[in-house]
């Protein structure tokens, strides 16, 4: 459901690029087109891709987090409904590479159910990084 209305969305918005002339060409994308088809038909070659994997793969970061060398925390949530964790989960990442996957929470929407219902649990998972961070510092200046 979700998927269906980020897509009629994204059409919605190739239409208004197309009227402005901002689009390299005229796109046909079906109603009921799947993320994916809409990556294949329109965001690859509109970017100079060959297909929707190809523009996957190549501004996929997953090929860099073995190399990365500062401290990063990693937030997704286990139902993220484009990006699927078993694709990261396993992945090679390097020692400074913390993964914080939380059960549910969808993409970038990071929501978490309570007595209360929905609510935004990001919020509270960058506070607890940032704490962390602080008192890193903090104890590296009293060494």
């Amino acid at each position: 459901l979700y998927e269906t209305r980020f897509v009629l969305r994204l059409r919605a918005a190739v239409a208004r690029r197309e009227r402005a002339g901002l689009t390299s060409r005229a796109y046909r994308i079906p109603i009921g087109a799947s993320l994916c088809e809409f990556d294949d038909l329109f965001t690859a070659p509109e970017a100079g891709f060959e297909s929707g994997v190809d523009y996957y793969e190549q501004c996929s970061s997953l090929p860099h987090v073995a190399s990365i060398e500062v401290p990063t925390v990693w937030i997704s949530a286990a139902d993220d409904p484009f990006v699927d964790p078993a694709g990261f989960a396993d992945a090679p990442r390097s020692a400074h590479v913390h993964l914080h996957l939380e059960p549910a929470g969808g993409h970038v929407g990071y929501l978490a159910r309570s007595g209360a219902g929905c609510e935004r649990w990001l919020e509270g998972a960058l506070e607890h990084y940032v704490g962390e961070l602080v008192a890193a510092v903090r104890r590296r200046g009293r060494s």
